[in-house]
């Protein structure tokens, strides 16, 4: 029987891949990345003040840094670009990569790191680090020792414990040591419940949103945030689609804090019912088509798959 992660392995050559494609696409994720964290590659005592300080200084890190200009948004193509260089590292392709496409690959996981503590954004490295496990799980997953494959066979199960242990070690350096571990509850009860908290904030916030503002708006503020984002093209697309950022609805609402809003709300607050549900089946009908590629082993589509499953992470 077929298995989520027990694709069929065909005969097929590996799709090749440019290296130079590959490397100019890392370039620009670093780009992005050193645009973002900017001031802190040009005051180090910002950063060691970052490092030493509790969640509170951090919170106000991420709402003062300006990373709206759309250059910061380069920084996406970090994993486009892991996900390329492992599936060259795992068809028999090494001899492509160069030592500059080593540089940018560790580069890019020191800056996701990076990202994931100042910026709390632990669904930036569980993206990065689900890609790459099961990109190999794909393409050497089968080559392994037989009494390690129930491993591989159970990776999602562990990816639930995995994010849980990812969530707590983030939560102790951000908020459980610097004034939650004084409240008198145990740790892990405070992980689980804040966990669950998050999960239901966003969606309580989201359904919120569809309540009290009208819609549909039309805006594409969450379904092509990116485009908005971009130098000039951004500015034309928010002046065609009348986009505005607005906090009114977390400021008298809700915290401006947990401002997710879950993955599903803003379809429908931005393009409602008819259209949202069609943008849904999309998802659906492409996200089918790349795993029958994925089924075959060797297909670069079959790697594009987990970009895709990354992307609308969210979603599920």
């Amino acid at each position: 029987t077929l298995s989520p992660i027990r694709p069929r392995i065909t005969n097929h050559s590996p799709t090749p891949i440019n290296p130079t494609v590959l490397t100019v696409i890392g370039t620009l994720a670093l780009i992005g990345y050193a645009y973002w964290f900017k001031d802190f590659i040009l005051n180090p005592k910002f950063l060691w003040n970052l490092l030493t300080s509790g969640g509170s200084f951090a919170y106000q890190v991420r709402s003062q840094l300006n990373r709206s200009a759309g250059i910061a948004s380069m920084a996406q193509l970090g994993l486009p670009f892991a996900i390329g260089f492992c599936y060259l590292l795992w068809t028999g392709q090494r001899s492509v990569l160069g030592k500059p496409l080593y540089f940018i690959f560790f580069g890019i996981l020191a800056a996701t790191l990076f990202r994931a503590f100042a910026w709390a954004e632990r669904v930036a490295l569980i993206e990065l680090g689900v890609a790459i496990t099961f990109v190999w799980a794909v393409f050497r997953g089968n080559e392994i020792n037989p009494k390690w494959k129930f491993f591989v066979r159970i990776l999602p199960l562990i990816g639930v414990v995995a994010v849980v242990g990812l969530f707590a070690t983030g939560e102790y350096s951000s908020s459980w040591s610097s004034y939650y571990s004084q409240k008198g509850k145990s740790f892990w009860q405070f992980i689980i419940q804040r966990l669950v908290n998050y999960y239901f904030n966003a969606l309580n916030t989201g359904a919120g949103q569809l309540t009290v503002l009208e819609w549909p708006t039309y805006s594409f503020a969450t379904t092509l945030q990116w485009l908005h984002r971009l130098p000039l093209a951004g500015r034309i697309f928010n002046f065609l689609t009348g986009y505005r950022e607005s906090g009114y609805f977390l400021e008298r609402y809700g915290d401006p804090e947990f401002n997710n809003s879950s993955g599903l709300m803003p379809i429908f607050q931005e393009l409602g019912i008819v259209w949202g549900l069609f943008l849904l089946l999309m998802i659906g009908a492409t996200a089918k088509y790349l795993y029958q590629h994925w089924q075959f082993g060797k297909s670069f589509l079959g790697a594009i798959y987990f970009l895709f499953l990354m992307t609308f992470l969210e979603l599920f």
